[in-house]
């Protein structure tokens, strides 16, 4: 009888991760909870003893004495985002036709500042620089897009407010975080010798 609770219980808590950052699955509160149920649960029907109640708190109660995590939780908070996109155009001569096109450039500008998101709507934010990065776009023969990092500056709060108005989605965002996390434009920092 209770081989079938446990088994119902691994049957109903499949969980999807939000995304994967560096080949580890990220996952929402709620649903990294579900993870270290199920991994308890696999434990117990191996035959280990198991405790599915409260973990033991440390003496000053600030803390479980012993905790195990299955899974990387992340808070929903950790994909607000902002972003607008920018076109360029350009006059360029064509070297075949010896004639000037017009040619258009695109790219996004993302706002990952938690705090700045949430601040915008009400008009002010609390910070009058904030940083964005910038991400460009190539696209293959087939119409695959690729991210590329572009670099990084910084906008006045004017314009985040006024012009940041897009919400990129979770799939997305973690296209985002991994291009920042290699980021392939880091800046060395020069050496001066008097």
């Amino acid at each position: 009888m209770e081989m079938d609770i446990l088994k119902s219980i691994l049957s109903e808590n499949e969980v999807t991760p939000l995304g994967s950052l560096n080949g580890t699955p990220l996952y929402s509160f709620e649903d990294a909870q579900r993870i270290n149920k199920i991994g308890l649960v696999k434990e117990k029907i191996q035959g280990k003893d198991v405790e599915f109640g409260e973990r033991p708190m440390r003496p000053d109660g600030l803390g479980y004495l012993e905790t195990k995590a299955n899974a990387i939780a992340v808070p929903t908070s950790f994909f607000e985002n902002r972003y607008r996109k920018v076109e360029i155009v350009k006059t360029v001569a064509n070297e075949k036709t010896k004639k000037e096109e017009t040619v258009k450039d695109v790219y996004y500008e993302v706002v990952t500042d938690y705090r700045a998101c949430k601040e915008q709507a009400s008009g002010r934010v609390y910070t009058t620089t904030i940083p964005v990065y910038q991400i460009g776009a190539k696209k293959d023969s087939k119409g695959n897009a690729d991210l590329f990092l572009i670099g990084q500056r910084n906008i006045s709060d004017t314009d985040f407010i006024n012009e940041f108005k897009g919400k990129l989605n979770k799939e997305s965002m973690v296209k985002i975080l991994k291009l920042i996390g290699n980021n392939p434009t880091k800046q060395v920092e020069d050496t001066l010798e008097f």
